[in-house]
């Protein structure tokens, strides 16, 4: 035994057992060739994240799945050094260091054997995801073949109606997909329509070889397109009111062995409908058999409605409706909405009225019956109807029972006529003899219905709706006909015949027929008794449309106006006017149209469209057509049809269109219209009590509730109105509701139903009020809502159902006037002026301000005025405790009297009310406060008075002691309540005039902070709990008795008490001048304690600093709690807010377990509803808190200005109620703080617009602005606060440096150990204090300084501590120069120096000055903190694996260290950056790096996290859920793992491109980057997910500092030559170009300086430098001129305003390059198309051109071959755009993708972001093959790409000029391509010429001849030539000397010249060749001789035989001719010359 073999069984012996365990099943895969395999697809461990990445696409969110991956990758990185980096000759030594490595793995993780061992059982999933490399293909043809095996289609009724698609159409899946593995996964799985359309949209990106794969991909597509049209046209047969498919339903088995493939089920008619027939045929069937359905219905409803005018009135939904519920009036059920919608033809409609109708439409007789009755029959319907029932009663009146007189009857229908003589007679004789009566009374009812049933119109014999339909069906030949029908559109064709032969006059108990109806409404009419008489006004015609244009605002008073003319009629109703808005659908313009053209009313109404300039395209056409269509059949002349449109809308369709019917309006008198409205909605005396709430002559039902200005007291006008109407009903309660409108679109059937909702328990008659209340936010809705209440008395809801006004309800709008203090971030629907017109109109109650109702009570009492505006106020408010008891103190106090004796009585009322409220406005401290202000102040007070009168210091025991006392304290309290009633927003002291608010444009000044707490002082006195002592708190006394401010030492009051009472309020030991921050932690504790009223237990958090600041915050908070004043505090993000209110939650607890602060973080995405939920989840916690633990419970909304329900809550906040319901409890308090309303400087706002490449869409584009501003250029995204909330707001403050300190030291004591703290604690604080500053202080900086700053940098400083060891000696070594004079700082300073250098410093514009500010807390200079940030930087790009010829330049180096950094810390990190800027490239090798253990090259990165990517892809179609489920999967890779030593992060590429997107996306980040969810209260760790967000341009700075922003700006030129060579560092002749480079960065950077727009960036740069490169390694005969011209060209060309070459000339002064040394643009294609030099890939195509002429050329100079590559075009057509065709469109180049096959785009501009990275050449490559990203939407597949794969975009230049952003234009190599490129120089000679004939031909040389028309522009080629354009000359020359060698251009020049003026000439005006004689040309009637003579101009036919003939002559020709004929009024389209030969003749007819 040697020593060798000693050492190796010495090793042996020593290696654990799990690692021995692991060995041995790795041997165990081996055998099974598991590890064989795996190492034929993953050729080298590097490879192993590819893998990864690509099966983690596959995964989806599949738990199981996700698994696997991580199970494979976990037990790969640990078996990597044994399979990969073993080679077949290593050594023991080798194979032990492998073995160590494992042995560690192993230790970390025991379960790692097993997961080896499963991996290798999971080879077949491992396999299947290979195939699919990383698209989502397994597991989507997967889905797709169980859903055609197993999937049943479900088409139903929606719940609601106007549903979406998704609501009726769903799957199931039946028993689980093939692959599950669980029991669970076999439970029955339920698909919705988007998740489908999901599955559509990957399998569209499916390009699989395997046929059956894609044969299943295609069955589903089809099956899933037939599906959804089917459920398109069910939801438009249910929105006509089709009955037959009311209640059906289809059910569709994919499953092709199903015997029945299609149920339909007519629920109506009980009849089953099924197919046995292949699937897809019988889908293409169902739906025409439904197509032809509808068709026919629209029909049927059109006949109907011409035959039934009143039909009209209703929609084909009402129609439904009523048709239904008809069937059950025969049984006595009639329902309120019936009666509401029929309201509109009887006024006074009762349920009997309706019944009695609908019996008399029963009895309707056949047409025919009348007039054919007579000498055949005995008996006539008029007998049956009229006669006999009038002889029946009159028998009966004489005392005879009327079974007597029907006997009577029966017996005398023989004889002719029937007299009551004969009926007497009858009676008389037989009237005793029962038996004889009773038989002839049942023969005469059995011979009436007979003959009725045969006669009657409408037939009532079947009761129940499926027989009547088909009771036939079942009995004759029909049925057997039915079953043998091969097809099921046959069979559902046969029902539809069989329906309409039924459905007219159908009466069941389920429907009656829409003609029956008809017939109803017919008799109802009949029985109405007032008609509508309407006439119009002079000078408006009857009998024509008349159009008025007018303003908008004067819109509805003119419409008024024409129906005031006829005074006495009531005012216009609902089917009289449409109100248009963008939503008006065409049925509702086409009924009212029908309305005032069809004949058949008895009325004479005016039809009105008010706003029809508002209606869409579609409707507006539709209703032209209708309106046209039905004038000509109409037979009403003297209709009256009004459309008011808006004057300044020119343009719109529906004015030019009735511009002939345009009409003056005569001016309309407001006063009359007033008194016209006043009239009709005061409500008559003892109709409506409600309304008599009011005096005259104020009694109208509707009321506009309005101030100018918010806490005017419009809620405690509602509130005291109800109460008038309890006392004037003598207690009984009316009915109220309210209802908050605080949406910015008023969803009207949320509204119909919550009026709707008071309507359960009432009757019509009784009293009702509405409140409601208008936020300012409603922007959209408004005005149809309001005139639809207040004119027309009716809303109706989106399904038909109506809300009409009754005179009983009495309705109250809360409306806040919109012209001053209220902004919007949504353009508002109605104006200022249109909201003016409308107040001015209706009867109004304004509520006015203290400062008028003083001046009104200075006024004598006059009589109430007649105008409809009322002011109010209520005096009975003055009266009230809170305020009396406040006055009297006051008046005391100014008085000078003594307080010492006085206490207020309760219900003692003092003083006149203006004595009161003059003396309270007094002491308010505004001179024109609100009414909430002064009530704030009120209330503060008396609640501080009645503490004060309850303090045993007020007490007769101590009076004589403590004299003074009284005014002393109230000396104070009125300085409180001034302190807490003060706005400190910067409101004006006076209303501004509403019309000078339009003007002011810094809307940010409503919402500055005029008082800040900082700057003010703040002297509490406070009475303890208990009322046995008090504290003073923010002033101390001083020698002189002054009261002097605790920090300032500010004199706030002189001489505020005797020297007495302040000896014996010490002797009573009162504290006076107490230091708080100088009292113990205990001492502190308790001063709050007593306050509040609760034991002193614990310290709830020691780390919490309580200085005299916080204290006094939270008693203003406790405080305002007890006075009910609402709590709203504004504070900078990370201030402390939280914090504080939640440290007083902890006090008020008393050491109790109890929640009692519920935290609501508010965000863009929360709704109202989220509010809602929150606030009734908060109340229940609330009720519980105080029954189980008498603790009072907090709600706090975190940022509630983010997000519009910050209405919302305002709600809670001011009216203390939820969606209109009061909140009852009293122990719930609300708490919400707000973001400040700052505006960055303008510095800032420049450098944010220059961030990457500025934003994407313009700042005056971007639809959200506050006001005129942009959110973005906010530093906090804010919406508008609510006017009600703006003076309730206080400045929460700032910290200051001492506080700010405190907080500082405190967070590092606790964040760090007593070890690094050592001797370093002042130098921690000093260092962050000094970094706050300067980041508050900097304007021009993008950063805000935030609390959070402190947590980060202590994280990451403490990151880099741990790493010391490894990191610090490498940063040492690399550090030159002699290390003894190195200054040196401690490692703990070290970690800090590099944590604020990722917190700050590379975050910041001004580097410099933060280092030289932060290098006065070290004792060393800001030189070498600056290099030992650099040094750490290279430390880690040295530990990394960097791709060949990639450049270490500082971007790079900068972006690894911050992405490193951030994602092993879950620090969200946002990167911005032009394209080419080492974004994408830096997150690769940062993930790379940080692959764990397996994959780390250095120890340094064995202590890094394993980290899991989870990417996606922006665009602006990103919706927020996808986002959202990017952190949910992401989220999942962490469940359940050691999140120290795993980490999964969300990378959301080109972020940019969704910040304005109009789904808002990134509404939704602000919760995702704090806690990784949204909306979870206590989120749990593994959802908090790292973040990195990669961008181009630039983003909203409000999100960017949720974490660390890294801004990457233009390189310099030194960088740009470092570039270079980090780019050529591996090149063996590097020596040979190195000059090179900076002449080309010289060349780069003046490219730069000239472009006008971003057209070349930095990837022209590299990719210049790497062609260079390649062009060098092979120079072969080329000159070193020549190739860097050649370079030049392909990388910089295609600019139409630059001439790179010449500014490259201006870069060298030794050469001068020549035309020569260019290359001609077919050479460049020729090279970039050709085979690709090794090592170098070219860039794909861009190809500028002119009227695609690029397409045409590169097929002629056969750059490509059309029959070897795949041509997509694109258009404008709808369906061209649709996402299906671009799924489509993807599809196409992914398949070419993967077979090497070129594609050739044209005009397909929806297509290049889901190729962003195929453009970019993003390849990642996995055993030998490359993969690419392709996406759609929020869907990323990897596609596989062939390196023969090429891409050419070809795009007019205009369109790539004015609308290609710029990062796709940096991916392309770019050239201009059109007809003059290619010519040869003697053709350039030729078109030179051409052009210059041209242009004589054009030119006039002799104008003087022509001075009449001296002012007409002068004529351009484009004007004489028809179809001349740029390419025009080149291509005419091109055609005629395309025969012609250029050896013989010299001699047969002037040829080819001849003839190609020639063809000009054919193409040019007549009245040009005329005006030739003014031209310069010579041979002018040789050109007017061609021309007319030896041209064909004068015929169309003579000039096509003309053509036809030249094409005749032609032997060779190959090419047709090319006709293009323009019609009248068109212009000719430029470029129309044949291209390709063949004549061309255009025709310009009608010049």
């Amino acid at each position: 035994m040697t020593e060798d073999l000693m050492s190796v069984q010495q090793s042996l012996s020593g290696i654990p057992q799990p690692v021995l365990d692991f060995l041995e099943e790795l041997l165990e895969c081996t055998r099974k060739e598991f590890i064989s395999w795996i190492k034929t697809i993953i050729k080298d461990k590097s490879e192993i994240p590819a893998f990864v990445e690509l099966a983690s696409i596959s995964a989806g969110e599949s738990d199981l799945d996700i698994d696997r991956v991580q199970i494979f990758r976990e037990a790969m990185a640990a078996a990597a050094p044994i399979v990969y980096d073993l080679s077949p000759t290593a050594g023991f030594q080798q194979f032990m260091a492998a073995v160590a490595f494992v042995t560690e793995a192993v230790t970390k993780d025991p379960k790692l054997t097993k997961k080896l061992k499963d991996s290798c059982d999971n080879r077949e999933w491992i396999r299947a995801a290979h195939e699919v490399h990383g698209s989502v293909e397994h597991s989507s043809i997967s889905q797709a073949r169980s859903i055609n095996g197993k999937g049943v289609f479900t088409i139903s009724a929606p719940p609601k109606f106007k549903a979406a698609l998704e609501d009726c159409v769903s799957l199931q899946l039946r028993g689980g997909s093939e692959d599950c593995k669980s029991p669970a996964e076999h439970r029955l799985r339920m698909y919705k329509l988007p998740q489908l359309t999901e599955l559509q949209n990957k399998l569209m990106l499916i390009a699989t070889k395997v046929e059956e794969g894609r044969a299943e991909a295609n069955r589903f597509l089809e099956i899933l397109e037939k599906v959804k049209t089917i459920g398109k046209l069910y939801l438009e047969l249910l929105s006509v009111g089709n009955v037959l498919f009311s209640g059906w339903k289809a059910e569709i088995y994919c499953n092709p062995e199903q015997h029945v493939k299609v149920y339909t089920e007519f629920g109506i008619a009980e009849i089953l409908v099924q197919s046995t027939k292949p699937l897809l045929e019988e889908l293409g069937s169902l739906s025409k058999a439904m197509e032809h359905c509808l068709r026919e219905w629209k029909k049927y409803l059109e006949t109907q409605r011409d035959t039934y005018y009143h039909l009209n009135l209703f929609t084909a939904q009402q129609l439904f409706y009523l048709c239904s519920q008809l069937a059950r009036v025969q049984k006595g059920i009639v329902e309120p909405q019936v009666l509401i919608m029929l309201s509109s033809i009887k006024h006074d409609i009762k349920a009997e009225d309706v019944r009695q109708a609908l019996e008399d439409a029963l009895m309707t007789p056949l047409e025919s019956v009348e007039t054919l009755a007579g000498e055949e029959e005995l008996v006539t319907w008029h007998d049956y109807i009229i006669c006999f029932p009038q002889l029946i009663k009159s028998l009966a009146e004489s005392g005879y029972d009327e079974v007597v007189a029907k006997a009577a009857l029966q017996s005398c229908l023989g004889n002719s006529p029937i007299t009551q003589q004969m009926l007497m007679e009858f009676a008389f004789e037989h009237g005793d003899n029962q038996e004889l009566v009773e038989e002839l009374s049942t023969s005469y009812e059995e011979a009436r219905e007979a003959f009725l049933q045969k006669k009657r119109k409408f037939k009532t014999e079947h009761r129940d709706a499926g027989q009547v339909f088909f009771s036939t069906l079942a009995q004759d030949e029909v049925a057997a006909s039915f079953e043998s029908l091969p097809s099921i559109s046959d069979k559902v064709i046969l029902l539809w015949d069989a329906y309409c032969k039924k459905f007219s006059g159908l009466v069941s108990d389920k429907y009656v027929g829409v003609d029956v109806l008809g017939e109803t409404l017919k008799r109802l009419v009949a029985l109405e008794t007032t008609h509508v008489e309407r006439s119009l006004p002079v000078g408006l015609e009857e009998g024509k449309p008349l159009l008025i244009m007018c303003k908008e605002e004067e819109m509805l008073p003119s419409m008024l106006s024409v129906y005031r003319h006829t005074e006495a009629a009531p005012l216009p109703s609902y089917d009289e006017v449409l109100v248009c808005t963008p939503d008006t659908e065409e049925e509702e313009v086409e009924l009212l149209v029908r309305r005032a053209l069809s004949p058949g009313s008895q009325e004479q109404k005016i039809f009105c469209l008010l706003g029809a300039d508002k209606l869409v395209y579609k409707v507006s056409e539709r209703l032209e057509f209708h309106f046209f269509r039905l004038v000509q059949s109409s037979s009403i002349p003297s209709y009256r049809f009004l459309i008011f449109c808006n004057a300044k809308a020119h343009s719109s369709y529906v004015t030019t269109a009735f511009d002939a019917y345009k009409v003056t309006f005569p001016c309309y008198n407001k006063l009359e219209i007033q008194s016209y409205l006043k009239m009709h909605l005061k409500v008559p005396s003892g109709t409506a009590p409600v309304a008599q709430a009011f005096e005259e002559p104020h009694q109208q039902n509707i009321k506009f509730v309005f101030s100018e200005r918010a806490g005017m007291g419009k809620s405690l006008f509602v509130e005291t109105t109800i109460k008038k109407v309890h006392a004037k009903l003598g207690g009984t309660l009316s009915l109220h509701k309210t209802i908050r409108l605080m949406e910015s679109e008023i969803d009207f059937q949320f509204l119909v139903e919550e009026l709707f909702s008071i309507r359960e328990s009432t009757t019509e008659s009784q009293p009702s009020i509405f409140h409601i209340d208008v936020s300012p936010v409603v922007s959209k809705g408004l005005y149809r809502f309001l005139v639809d209440l207040c004119i027309l008395r009716h809303i109706q809801r989106p399904d038909g159902m109506v809300w009409k006004c009754q005179p009983s309800h009495l309705y109250l709008i809360e409306y806040l006037a919109r012209g001053s203090g209220v902004s919007s971030t949504k353009k508002q629907e109605m104006s200022i002026e249109m909201e003016e017109k409308f107040l001015d109109l209706f009867p109004t109650v304004e509520c006015v301000s203290p400062l008028r109702v003083l001046t009104m009570l200075g006024r004598p009492s006059s009589v109430p005025s007649e105008d409809l505006r009322e002011e109010y106020f209520d005096c009975n408010k003055l009266k009230s405790e809170a305020f009396q008891r406040s006055y009297q103190y006051l008046r005391r106090y100014k008085e000078k009297r003594d307080l010492d004796y006085f206490s207020f009585v309760s219900g003692s009322v003092q003083g006149t009310d203006k004595e009161c409220l003059g003396c309270l406005m007094e002491f308010c401290g505004r001179s024109d406060p609100s009414w909430t202000e002064l009530s704030n102040f009120s209330h503060f007070l008396n609640f501080q008075l009645m503490k004060c009168e309850e303090s045993v210091f007020c007490s007769e025991l101590v009076l004589q002691q403590l004299r003074g006392f009284k005014s002393f304290v109230v000396k104070f309290m009125v300085a409180m309540s001034k302190d807490f009633a003060m706005p400190s927003l910067n409101m004006s002291d006076e209303s501004v005039p509403r019309q000078q608010s339009r003007v002011v444009d810094n809307v940010l000044s409503r919402y500055q902070l005029r008082r800040r707490w900082e700057q003010d002082s703040h002297p509490y006195v406070v009475f303890h709990a208990g009322g046995h002592s008090m504290e003073f708190l923010g002033f101390h006394i001083n020698q002189n008795f002054d009261a002097i401010d605790a920090y300032s030492q500010a004199v706030l009051e002189t001489n505020v008490l005797s020297p007495s009472l302040y000896r014996n309020l010490v002797l009573q030991k009162v504290p006076f001048n107490r230091k708080f921050e100088t009292l113990s932690r205990k001492e502190q504790l308790e001063t709050l304690c007593r306050v509040f009223g609760v034991e002193c237990q614990n310290d709830p958090d020691p780390s919490y600093q309580l200085t005299l600041d916080n204290t006094m915050k939270m008693l203003a908070i406790y405080l305002r709690f007890q006075c009910g004043i609402p709590v709203i505090i504004m504070g900078e993000t990370g201030c402390g807010k939280t914090k504080l209110v939640e440290f007083l939650c902890n006090l008020q607890k008393a050491g109790k377990e109890v929640q009692n602060m519920l935290v609501v973080r508010v965000h863009g995405g929360t709704t109202s509803k989220t509010v809602q939920e929150k606030v009734r989840q908060a109340m229940k916690l609330a009720c519980d808190n105080r029954t189980k633990h008498n603790v009072d419970t907090v709600l706090f909304f975190d940022e509630a200005n983010t997000s519009e329900a910050i209405f919302a809550i305002k709600e809670v906040l001011c009216d203390r109620s939820v969606n209109g319901e009061q909140i009852t409890t009293s122990c719930l308090k609300v708490v919400a703080a707000c973001n400040p309303y700052k505006r960055h400087s303008q510095e800032t706002i420049e450098k944010l617009e220059k961030a990457g490449l500025g934003y994407r869409v313009r700042s005056e584009d971007t639809p959200e602005k506050l006001g005129y501003i942009p959110l973005r250029q906010l530093v906090y995204r804010v919406q508008p606060l609510p006017p009600s909330l703006v003076p309730l707001v206080w400045d929460f403050g700032e910290l200051n440096v001492k506080t700010q300190n405190l907080y500082i030291r405190e967070i590092v004591r606790s964040a760090v150990g007593k070890e690094i703290l050592a001797g370093n604690l002042e130098v921690f604080t000093s260092v962050i204090s000094t970094s706050q500053k300067f980041l508050r202080e900097r304007k021009d900086e993008c950063r805000v300084a935030s609390l959070r700053d402190i947590d980060r940098c202590m994280k990451i400083m403490l990151w880099f501590y741990g790493l010391r060891d490894l990191l610090f000696q490498q940063m040492d070594q690399k550090r030159h120069g002699e290390r003894g004079k190195q200054p040196t700082l401690d490692p703990a300073q070290r970690a800090l120096v590099l944590s604020v250098g990722t917190c700050y410093y590379l975050s910041l514009e001004s580097r410099q000055q933060y280092l030289e500010e932060v290098a006065k807390c070290f004792p060393v200079p800001a030189a070498w903190l600056q290099q030992e940030i650099e040094l750490c930087q290279e430390v880690f790009l040295d530990n990394l694996s960097i791709p060949k010829a990639t450049a270490c330049n500082s971007a790079l180096r900068e972006n690894v260290f911050m992405m490193v950094v951030c994602m092993d810390l879950r620090v969200p990190l946002f990167l911005v950056g032009k394209p080419g800027s080492s974004k994408s490239l830096s997150k690769t090798i940062a993930v790379d790096a940080m692959g764990g253990m397996s994959s780390a090259r250095s120890p340094l990165f064995k202590r890094c996290k394993v980290v899991q990517l989870v990417s996606f892809q922006c665009s602006p179609y990103s919706k927020p859920e996808g986002i959202i489920s990017t952190f949910r999967q992401c989220a999942q890779f962490q469940k359940g793992r050691n999140l120290d030593e795993f980490v999964s992060v969300v990378l959301l590429d080109e972020i940019g491109l969704a910040e304005d997107s109009p789904d808002m996306p990134l509404k939704t980040l602000h919760p995702l980057l704090e806690d990784g969810c949204v909306d979870d209260e206590k989120p749990e760790a593994y959802k908090k997910v790292g973040f990195v967000g990669i961008s181009n341009w630039a983003l909203d700075p409000a999100k960017m500092n949720r974490g660390l922003l890294v801004f990457r700006n233009e390189p310099s030129r030194e960088e740009l030559v470092k570039t270079a060579k980090g780019i050529c560092a591996d090149q063996p002749h590097l020596h040979r170009i190195e000059y090179l480079f900076p002449i080309l960065a010289s060349f780069y950077c003046n490219v730069l300086a000239r472009q006008k727009m971003e057209f070349f960036g930095l990837r022209d740069f590299y990719s210049l430098i790497k062609m260079v490169v390649s062009y060098m390694r092979d120079m072969k005969c080329s000159t070193q001129e020549e190739l860097l011209v050649k370079a030049i060209q392909r990388n910089f060309g295609g600019s139409g305003d630059i001439d790179p070459l010449e500014i490259f000339q201006g870069c060298i002064s030794d050469v001068r390059l020549t035309n020569v040394a260019r290359t001609s643009c077919i050479r460049l294609l020729q090279e970039n198309l050709g085979t690709q030099q090794p090592g170098f890939m070219s860039r794909y195509l861009l190809l500028l051109t002119t009227n695609n002429a690029a397409f045409q050329i590169i097929q002629m100079m056969r750059l490509i071959d059309p029959g070897n590559c795949d041509i997509i075009f694109g258009s404008g057509f709808p369906r061209d755009q649709d996402y299906s065709q671009v799924c489509r469109s993807v599809n196409r180049v992914k398949i070419c993708m993967e077979i090497g096959r070129p594609v050739v785009l044209l005009n397909i501009q929806n297509l290049y972001e889901s190729l962003y990275d195929a453009l970019n050449q993003c390849f990642v490559s996995l055993g030998g093959n490359y993969y690419v990203d392709l996406g759609l939407g929020t869907h990323r597949v990897k596609s596989r790409v062939k390196e023969e794969f090429r891409l050419i975009v070809i795009e007019e230049k205009k369109v790539v000029y004015s609308q290609f952003p710029t990062p796709l234009l940096s991916r392309l190599e770019k050239h201009c391509l059109d007809m003059n490129t290619i010519l040869s120089w003697q053709q350039q000679d030729l078109k030179r010429d051409l052009e210059r004939w041209a242009g004589s031909f054009v030119r006039m040389e002799r104008p003087d001849v022509l001075v009449a028309q001296s002012r007409a522009p002068v004529p351009k080629e484009h004007d004489v030539f028809i179809g001349f354009s740029d390419d025009t000359s080149a291509a005419v020359v091109l055609e005629c000397s395309q025969n012609t060698c250029s050896v013989v251009y010299e001699c047969c020049g002037d040829m080819v010249l001849s003839t190609a003026t020639s063809k000009l000439v054919a193409c040019a005006t007549p009245d040009s060749i005329l005006r030739l004689r003014y031209s310069a040309l010579e041979n002018t009637e040789e050109i007017q001789d061609l021309y007319f003579f030896k041209q064909k101009h004068n015929s169309l036919a003579n000039l096509l035989r003309e053509a036809m003939n030249q094409q005749h002559n032609k032997e060779t020709a190959t090419t047709g001719t090319c006709l293009q004929v323009l019609g009248l009024g068109y212009g000719a389209p430029r470029g129309a010359v044949c291209k390709r030969g063949g004549p061309m003749v255009l025709v310009k007819a009608g010049q």
